[in-house]
């Protein structure tokens, strides 16, 4: 896509946000929903709560992974966005600001992160996030049975993540959990752009009781922390649904739609079948 052709786009998008409450935020990938910068636990209980609400159609295309340790490509990492969260995020601005971490602490020598998890943080079915969470998401990566492509592109700086890659060991020596909300890792030296790799999906937080208990079976209906579900995949189209559970500010769509076929994606906005397009 073209500068032109991007500026183009993000203008039509922010026209969205003042007309129907959408708003949507670049990051390493085209766009995303936007969430609140500092998010609150929210559960819609009345009618009158409600965001609202509507489907939007989009053009899109089959997701090679919905696994956020094996994301190695933009269409998949359009998806997995949407449907898991990490410590920490990108905003609109591309800056790095708190998810699941409301905040952090930097050690003296640079060396060391701690970061303190957001209070009644869920995943989808309602079980609490815990540090624990955060450390099996990250060995979980790193381990060689995975297979990670990517693993240790993002979290490698993180002390013994080479040990674990190469199968040395089944622990990760540079996380530790403090507590139930409070976890550190370290990393090997110094390093400014740590934060912005944790926004990778590879360093999203997954649910170990559905993976242990599904098997590899878990991603095709994943147990996330993201502000939309996995409402349906098939041959046609990826559906998402709010997230009801979501920490932060619930989205303003009932649902995206990409759909995979159906012709030209400017010929389907022409006919009403989409409602955004290039």
């Amino acid at each position: 896509m073209s500068k032109k052709t991007w500026v183009i786009l993000i203008f039509i998008l922010l026209g969205l946000c003042g007309l129907g409450g959408l708003c949507l935020t670049t990051g390493y990938i085209g766009y995303k929903i936007l969430t609140s910068p500092k998010p609150e636990p929210q559960i819609i209980t009345h009618p009158s709560e409600r965001a609202r609400g509507g489907t939007l159609r989009l053009s899109g295309s089959p997701p090679a992974t919905l696994d956020p340790a094996m994301v190695q490509d933009s269409t998949s990492a359009e998806y997995v966005f949407h449907l898991f969260s990490g410590l920490v995020r990108l905003n609109e601005e591309l800056q790095v600001v708190p998810d699941l971490a409301t905040q952090w602490e930097i050690s003296p020598d640079g060396r060391t992160f701690t970061f303190y998890l957001r209070p009644g943080a869920t995943f989808q079915n309602g079980r609490a996030i815990t540090s624990r969470d955060v450390i099996y998401s990250l060995e979980r990566a790193l381990q060689p049975s995975l297979g990670s492509p990517v693993a240790l592109s993002y979290l490698g700086d993180i002390v013994g993540a080479e040990a674990l890659a190469r199968g040395e060991t089944d622990h990760l020596a540079g996380v530790k959990a403090l507590d139930d909300h409070t976890i550190q890792i370290t990393i090997d030296e110094a390093k400014a752009y740590f934060l912005a790799k944790l926004t990778y999906p590879t360093a999203f937080v997954v649910d170990r009781e559905q993976i242990e208990r599904k098997g590899e079976a878990w991603v095709r209906n994943p147990n996330g922390s993201g502000p939309f579900v996995l409402e349906e995949l098939t041959k046609e189209h990826i559906v998402l649904r709010r997230n009801k559970r979501y920490y932060g500010k619930l989205p303003a769509l009932d649902r995206v739609e990409y759909i995979f076929s159906g012709g030209v994606p400017i010929t389907m906005y022409e006919n009403n079948q989409l409602d955004i397009v290039e």
